[in-house]
């Protein structure tokens, strides 16, 4: 269950398990452009913006989104297909 102070942070968090050694990349609701140093979470913020701008669908709040890619790392097959939401 949310806490109702996250509740009201327009922020999204990105975990990754796979790089758990790393700390969550945070974006801010009102800017969700792509940014370098997003590295991986670029891919899950530019379908978070594509449901706003082509079907209207936003997060009217925070929220954040763990994710998993079940191909192994240096595998040569690091793509976004890969990961599970």
């Amino acid at each position: 269950m949310e806490s109702p102070e996250r509740e009201r942070i327009p922020k999204i968090r990105f975990y990754s398990l796979n790089m758990e050694d790393r700390p969550p990349v945070e974006a801010d609701l009102s800017d969700l452009s792509y940014r370098e140093e997003y590295g991986w979470a670029n891919y899950p913020l530019g379908v978070v913006w594509a449901m706003g701008k082509v079907k209207g669908l936003t997060p009217g709040t925070g929220f954040d989104m763990a994710a998993y890619r079940n191909i192994p790392n240096g595998s040569g097959l690091f793509t976004p297909p890969a990961w599970r939401f």
